[in-house]
């Protein structure tokens, strides 16, 4: 007995003793066959020299007419384990004939399992293997398709809905074909992963930012992909079969013979940076990657590489260089401190012309912690290195020096950790605060020391008004009433000359005693605050001009110090008179307030923008304030700030130099026909409150 199997050329026949010959089968050699051969031979040969897909379907169409069934069907098995199958070629399908993957696992499996299987309605044991897929099939002949290590990677299927036998000769014709079938159907499947593979690398090669290139062995482009246009400005077309050389910069040339030359010694992957000329003649700075191309048997056939252009990267790097040295040579003429911290709170760069105040050199505090250089601050640069933005300040000493820095921390978002700062020295601001603190200070003692002379200045003016100009008067008055009295009726023009001696002194002595009021009202002495103001409100000219005065107060006024009282009294006339002579208004309120407020103060006296509620303590504040406010035809308040005799004539110095002295505030709020509102405040310190019993004292005293 023999076995016959085919390739696509050669006939192979092998007999019992294992003797084989291989032939190129011809016509006549045909005849010499036995039926299922001639049959297998003559199927083959109009089958040669087809594609794998051309070849699998004239072979299913020519084998399902020989053996006189109704189709065929070619599966792939695309999924193993569970046999989940693609139909690749038909041959006479009616829709829906067979729908083998509704088959259960068990049944698949077994159709898999065997090598060639038939079955036929009229004796077919497994008849409910196949029938839920096939319910109008009779008949049919299946063939397990084998790939080169015989594992089944296919499944031939030949159906008919009329009951047929399957000769032995059909099954022998099917199993020889099984070998040539399953070749071609592993070789499609090759073809197949080869064709995807290729559109897969051309694909992710033509979206390839890097130049991809191959060259013979003559230095000849024999592949480039797109980004040479990108690289060079050249189109693919216009580098395939040009050597190299062409588009490589002349200074680069040798550089690049020896790194071919490397490639065809041996295998390993070279690289080398590269400067090539582009099509507009500006130089390119690469980086080319290469290795060596060989055949099956070692033969260097050419080499490949990539070309990853590296130009703007090195611009950057210089850029970035330049940079650097220009931030360093700021930040050495600047009285600031550059520092970077890592995610560890290490220093990881430190510099700048303000680390000479501290006495340290730059690079002198890397590696170190940075809690070691701002001590106390721990909570800040925990905050800043969990992504927030820190300012405060830090002082201290250094070889006996006073220095202080205001600090400025934020998280470094650039690289996503650790942080930056900025230290700008403010010893030479701090030390001028404190001077000028010092200035203020004394300012203000010389302004409350001024105000009180002014104050003892009037009120001795006004005791010798009293004293001595009061006293005069009322002799001259005393002696003209004498004269009036001995003249008698005899002299009429002494007696009326007389009588107009004791008129105008007596209107003399209401001047002089309504100068003394205003020059130390004795109201204020003996009734206190309160009373003062409303009687200063009697005393004034509103009421002759129309104007209508309320008044309110709340708070405590008894403790206050002689000077504050006498300023708020001073600040109510001096308002008042203003309004009688300018205003033309029709109302006038005048509230005078004194609260204690709780509130929150900060520790510095700079406020800064970026600081935060941790550099803020709990504080209890004494507040007096000073409202009047009228409807008169208002003020443009800069041009009367602006111009001095406005400022002369209308108090607002006399006003704002007493609220210095006692570190107070003016505000005016006024527009032109809209009125004005005069707001002073007043800050009440330990000094300016006196217990009520000293007071009095001090007033009995007086």
């Amino acid at each position: 007995m023999c076995q016959y199997w085919i390739s696509r050329k050669y006939l192979v026949v092998q007999s019992k003793n294992n003797m084989s010959v291989s032939t190129i089968c011809t016509d006549n050699e045909k005849d010499a066959a036995v039926s299922t051969s001639d049959v297998f031979f003559e199927i083959s040969r109009k089958t040669n020299d087809l594609s794998s897909i051309e070849y699998l379907k004239t072979l299913l169409d020519i084998l399902t007419e020989h053996l006189q069934m109704e189709f065929g069907s070619i599966y792939e098995v695309i999924r193993e384990g569970q046999y989940s199958l693609v139909n690749l070629v038909d041959s006479h399908v009616k829709n829906n004939t067979l729908q083998i993957n509704s088959l259960s696992n068990s049944a698949l499996t077994f159709l898999m399992q065997e090598r060639c299987y038939a079955y036929s309605s009229d004796d077919a044991p497994d008849d409910n293997i196949i029938r839920p897929a096939a319910p109008e099939l009779n008949s049919l002949l299946s063939l397990c398709l084998p790939d080169a290590e015989k594992k089944t990677i296919g499944l031939l299927v030949f159906a008919s809905s009329y009951t047929k036998k399957v000769s032995d000769e059909d099954k022998k014709l099917i199993e020889l074909f099984s070998s040539r079938i399953g070749v071609e159907l592993e070789r499609f499947r090759l073809q197949f992963s080869l064709e995807y593979a290729n559109d897969q690398s051309r694909y992710i090669s033509d979206l390839s930012r890097d130049m991809i290139w191959n060259i013979d062995a003559d230095g000849i482009y024999t592949y480039v992909n797109r980004a040479c246009f990108e690289i060079y400005g050249y189109e693919p077309e216009d580098m395939l079969g040009q050597h190299y050389s062409s588009f490589i910069h002349k200074s680069m040339l040798d550089e690049f013979n020896k790194l071919i030359e490397k490639n065809k010694k041996d295998d390993d992957v070279h690289k080398l940076i590269t400067q090539h000329q582009s099509r507009n003649g500006f130089p390119v700075k690469l980086i080319c990657t290469t290795k060596a191309l060989r055949d099956r048997n070692g033969e260097l056939t050419g080499v490949t590489g990539t070309s990853t252009d590296i130009t703007e990267f090195i611009r950057s790097q210089l850029l970035f260089k330049s940079n650097n040295e220009l931030f360093s040579s700021v930040l050495s003429r600047l009285p600031v401190i550059f520092l970077r911290i890592n995610e560890d709170a290490k220093i990881i760069d430190i510099r700048g012309r303000g680390l000479g105040r501290l006495s340290v050199k730059d690079h002198d505090w890397v590696d170190k912690s940075v809690y070691g250089l701002f001590k106390g601050k721990d909570k800040e640069i925990n905050s800043v290195l969990a992504g927030d933005t820190v300012s405060f300040e830090i002082s201290g000493t250094a070889d006996g020096k006073f220095w202080a820095f205001f600090v400025s921390i934020f998280f470094d978002s650039w690289t996503g950790f650790g942080a930056i700062g900025f230290c700008v020295d403010i010893t030479e601001q701090k030390l001028n605060e404190e001077k000028l603190e010092k200035l203020l200070n004394e300012k203000r003692e010389l302004n409350q020391r001024l105000v009180t002379i002014q104050e003892e200045e009037r009120s001795n003016l006004a005791r010798e008004l009293h004293d001595e100009f009061g006293q005069s008067i009322t002799a001259v008055k005393s002696l003209a009433k004498a004269i009036t009295a001995f003249s008698g009726d005899q002299y009429s023009e002494t007696r009326s000359l007389s009588n107009s001696i004791v008129d105008l002194s007596g209107k003399l002595y209401e001047v002089v005693n309504d100068m003394m009021r205003r020059l130390r009202p004795e109201i204020l002495d003996t009734l206190g605050l309160k009373p003062a103001i409303k009687n200063c409100v009697e005393r004034s000219q509103l009421e002759i001009e129309g104007i209508k005065c309320n008044t309110n107060f709340s708070g405590d006024f008894s403790s206050l110090d002689e000077v504050v009282t006498i300023t708020v009294y001073r600040i109510v006339q001096e308002c008042l008179t203003n309004i009688s002579k300018y205003a033309m208004a029709s109302n006038v309120d005048i509230e005078i307030s004194r609260k204690i407020i709780k509130g929150q103060e900060r520790r510095q006296r700079n406020v800064y923008p970026d600081q935060k509620a941790t550099n803020v303590e709990m504080s209890v504040r004494d507040v007096l304030t000073i409202t009047i406010t009228d409807d008169g035809v208002g003020m443009n308040v800069e041009e009367a700030l602006k111009k001095k005799e406005h400022r002369n004539r209308m108090g607002l110095i006399g006003i704002e130099e007493r609220l210095i002295a006692l570190d107070g505030s003016l505000n005016i709020i006024s527009k032109p026909y809209e009125g004005v509102r005069i707001e002073a405040t007043i800050e009440l310190s330990v000094t300016d409150i006196v217990p009520k019993q000293e007071k009095i004292k001090s007033k009995e005293a007086l």
